[in-house]
Parts: structure tokens; sequence; C-alpha cells
């Protein structure tokens, strides 16, 4: 089996991180698989393990009809292209259509916003009914389904994952915090859906009762919603106590710093970032949101809230940080092993491929 994992950037993104995590596993799983990435941002490269082969097709122009070409004869090497994000399915499903492939289509969808936007964007559907399809949430697969009129045996649900990274150690929670500053930290890029203008206002609220800072790691998708979060750093005079970091491309190795994190996302399909909390074992408080964040509350409840009211956040954090703090690291990371251990995914994602190719008599 051969497997060709299509994405136009590797810039640090949550598809962009389920990508390099997915090759990863199936690295070491033995199969054998390459990764097209369609233009020159290549931020995570190096969080890919060395033996993995990287095609860059470094497109200017994205429907220039030579680059379309060059990426369908790569794609005709591969039984499966495995394909992230919708936009990019429209891409190699019009190389495919235009120069005759072969190649089965397998479009990975992370959309995040699902809930509250059921549209089908333009051109989409045409080239999801000829693909198969994996959604991150089961909701996502309902709309392929039902929506879209994708052939319900070729949608799949293919829930995230993330792998625990060898260099990264846990916190040192000892469970006595009331003289000690808590220091949070919220991992998320910069566009309004991740709402870190809530965790300054949540970050001021707890700066009146407790000693406290935040740190915002995440990379900027939208400069205009940076300005405004910078903006409101200065506006709530929080310069030093809120910082913004840009930088981080593996945030396991840093986790060990905090005392807490905080996810304040509206929409997300994960998210991805608690499984790291998860298998650190850094407490955290977050937004009720997403396939990851539906399944962890069955089991950690304490962790989620379904308002954005302040005052609720705060106490929680309160309830949060009372608790034994070591006893509650302990379960979290058994949680991880048993339910998000990289053999578990991965033979989820080769159950898939089997399927393809078992159906399309490849």
């Amino acid at each position: 089996m051969r497997v060709i994992q299509v994405i136009d950037s590797l810039n640090v993104g949550g598809a962009e991180r389920v990508l390099v995590t997915m090759c990863n596993i199936l690295k070491a799983q033995q199969v054998d698989v390459l990764v097209c990435v369609l233009t020159d941002k290549l931020g995570l490269l190096q969080c890919l393990e060395s033996g993995i082969p990287v095609y860059r097709l470094n497109r200017k122009f994205k429907w220039n009809p030579w680059k379309l070409y060059q990426v369908h004869r790569l794609c005709s090497d591969f039984d499966i292209v495995h394909i992230h994000l919708r936009y990019n399915l429209r891409y190699i499903g019009l190389a495919k259509i235009l120069f005759g492939g072969s190649y089965q289509l397998l479009l990975h969808d992370h959309y995040g916003d699902i809930e509250q936007d059921k549209s089908i964007p333009i051109g989409l559907s045409f080239f999801m009914k000829r693909s198969w399809y994996a959604g991150v949430h089961p909701v996502l697969t309902k709309w392929a389904i039902e929506q879209v009129g994708v052939q319900s045996q070729q949608a799949f649900v293919l829930a995230n994952t993330i792998l625990k990274s060898a260099t990264a150690i846990s916190p040192q929670l000892t469970g006595d915090l009331e003289k000690s500053p808590v220091r949070l930290v919220k991992v998320a890029n910069f566009r309004p859906s991740k709402n870190q203008t809530f965790a300054i206002q949540l970050m001021a609220a707890l700066l009146k009762k407790h000693p406290a800072s935040l740190d915002l790691i995440g990379g900027v998708n939208d400069r205009n919603y940076y300005a405004r979060i910078r903006n409101m750093i200065e506006q709530e005079h929080l310069m030093n106590q809120v910082t913004c970091q840009h930088e981080v491309a593996d945030v396991q190795p840093v986790l060990h710093r905090y005392t807490m994190a905080i996810h304040t996302a509206s929409m997300e399909s994960g998210p991805l970032v608690l499984l790291e909390y998860m298998a650190l074992g850094l407490p955290f408080i977050a937004y009720k949101t997403g396939q990851v964040a539906d399944e962890l509350q069955l089991y950690f409840p304490e962790f989620f809230m379904t308002t954005f009211d302040i005052d609720e956040w705060e106490v929680q954090v309160g309830k949060i940080l009372k608790m034994d703090l070591p006893a509650l690291q302990h379960r979290m990371m058994q949680h991880f092993d048993k339910y998000y251990a990289p053999e578990v995914y991965g033979k989820k994602c080769q159950d898939i491929y089997a399927s393809i190719l078992n159906t399309s008599g490849n």
C-alpha cells in the first residue's frame, strides 16, 4: 500500500499537526507514505520523521496547468491520495479529472465550524461525490452523507490524536498553590474563533484575587485580530502579565512551565491541544466544542464549560487548582495512554485505506 498525504502548507495549524502525526504513526507501522506540500510553507517540516520523503510543488499561481499536471503525475504513483482540507480536494480533484487519473481520493475534513455552518462551498460537492471521506467529528460525516450526498459506505469518522513528545516532561504540581503565582497558557492560532479576547478578560478577573500570568502561544492567522489582541492587552494594563509567542512549533516541551491551561475557542473540530495537555498531565479548563471535548467530557467533566461567563470560569479555575493535582495528573495520563495510543489511531487509518482498496478493486 502506497499513500501520499497532500496539504497546501506545513505551517503551524491543527490540520497540519494531524498530517505530521499521522505520517509519523504510519511510518512506524511500515506504511509507505510520502508528503506533498503544494506551497513553500514548511514550518512543521522538522516535526516529520526523517525517513518520510517530502515533495514540494512550490506552486505560485494556484491554477498553473503545469503544476496541476506535476501533482497529477506524482499522485499517479500512489494507491491512495489522502487530502487534508476541503479546498485541496478541489485542486487535486481537478488535476485528476483534467489528466485522467485512476488513483483514489480521500478527503480528510478538519472543518471546525460545522455546528454553525453546514453550507457546501462552491464546487466542493462535485468532487466529494467522486471521493472517499473521513471527518474528524461524527457531525462532519453526517453532513457529508446527508447534505452533500456522499455514499454512506464511502464516509468514515477518523477522530484526531497526537504523539507524546519524547523530550516533554510533565509539570510538577504540588497541590499547594495558595501562595504561588498561577502560570496559565493558551495554545491557539490568532483568529476570532479562537477567542483570545475572552482569555484576556478571564486573566484580568483572576488577577484581582491571585497573582497570575498568561502566555498566548500560536501563529498569526488574522493580523487585524492580532492587533486587536495587542491593543486589548495594553488597555487592560496587562503587558507584564500576558505575552504573545509565535515561534513555538512544538508546544509539548514547554508545557511543564505552566500550572494550568485554558482553551477558550468558541468553535473547534478537535481541539488537538487538549490531548497534549492530557498526555502530559497539565490540568485545563475549556469551552466544550469539538470531538475531543465531547469524548473527554465524559471522563473529566470538571474541565469543560458550556458558557462564556467570566465568573463561572473564574470559580472553576479555583476548584481545579484546589484538587489533588498529582492524582489528577496521573488519571489524565492514564486516560491518554488507554484511549489515544498511536497504535489505535494507526489501525483506524489503515482500516479505512483497506476498505477503500477492497471496494475499488485495487
